[in-house]
């Protein structure tokens, strides 16, 4: 009988080991359900974009926030489900490589990967992402991770940079940006030319008519040269009445071509203003622009102060 006993103690003490982990379990269950009753609410209302897309053995989206439809408009949240490549229609052609590098694996999963996508309006915008690939068997087969706007980050960026390289009363590039341009030519094999142009005629302006009426001579200068500008052209304000014409992949017969038609513009200009613009000009040229940028700015320095002083005996071209 005793034997019995114990035969039935033992079995009643694993029913309640059981009866005990089934509790546990269950609780764990209801935990789970009740973190998930929590963060599920979350989820839907964040506003970025969280998502979990499964890569193999198919492409499809397990999870994406509503919040996507915030930042690309309307119905791209069940286009997206539809159609998971859709985003390859959606994605900057110049981000197209990140996005696969992206999905192949092949990307640094460690930094924030900016992309930009198209809102159903046509307009770009641009978004920092961080993703968590995840492995099987060292195979990628799913992503997820969170992105998030940052337009008005990089559109605060881009308006900085902008200050720090243009001229605040002309628009035009200024002199940091002349200097970081001599730095970058003085280091390549192109070939470059400057015109240098002096305003002589600011302080007469300024002290006959004011400083106000010197500003607008100051822009309808810059507007002048301006006109001027190609992509191979770039015009600066160097200093208060210094101006400079910046020239790549040209040749000196082309640097001529412009001086010329910078003097018609002058002359046009000139005939239609009660203030017209007198600029003393210097040019210089080099075919390879390594270690010569210096010198060929004190040469065109040096030919606009000599047409400074001899505008009626020196011809420019």
């Amino acid at each position: 009988m005793k034997v019995v006993w114990i035969s039935i103690g033992v079995v009643l003490g694993v029913l309640t080991l059981k009866t005990v982990q089934l509790i546990k379990n269950r609780r764990n269950d209801r935990v789970q359900q009740d973190d998930e009753y929590r963060i599920y609410p979350l989820l839907e209302h964040a506003k970025d974009i969280i998502y979990y897309v499964e890569i193999e053995p198919i492409p499809r989206y397990r999870y994406l926030s509503p919040s996507i439809d915030t930042a690309l408009g309307e119905q791209v949240l069940e286009e997206t489900f539809e159609n998971p490549f859709a985003i390859f229609d959606r994605i900057h052609p110049e981000d197209y490589n990140t996005l696969e590098r992206k999905i192949n694996g092949q990307i640094d999963f460690n930094q924030p990967i900016i992309q930009r996508w198209k809102h159903n309006n046509g307009n770009y915008i641009w978004f920092e992402e961080h993703a968590t690939p995840i492995y099987r068997n060292e195979e990628l087969v799913a992503l997820q991770g969170v992105i998030r706007n940052i337009s008005d980050k990089v559109e605060l960026m881009e308006r900085l940079e902008y200050q720090i390289s243009h001229d605040r009363l002309t628009g035009i590039y200024n002199r940091d940006f002349f200097e970081n341009y001599m730095k970058k030519y003085d280091q390549t094999d192109d070939s470059v030319a400057m015109v240098l142009c002096d305003l002589d005629n600011l302080k007469k302006i300024n002290d006959t008519f004011g400083h106000k009426q010197g500003d607008e001579l100051i822009q309808n200068t810059a507007t002048l040269l301006s006109s001027l500008s190609e992509s191979d052209i770039t015009v600066c304000r160097v200093g208060g009445d210094e101006f400079a014409l910046l020239l790549t992949n040209t040749s000196e017969a082309e640097v001529k071509l412009l001086v010329n038609k910078l003097i018609d513009q002058l002359k046009h200009f000139n005939e239609t203003t009660k203030f017209p613009i007198y600029l003393s000009l210097g040019y210089a040229y080099r075919s390879n622009s390594r270690a010569e940028m210096e010198n060929m700015y004190m040469e065109a320095d040096q030919w606009m102060y000599e047409h400074k002083n001899n505008k009626e005996e020196l011809p420019l071209v």
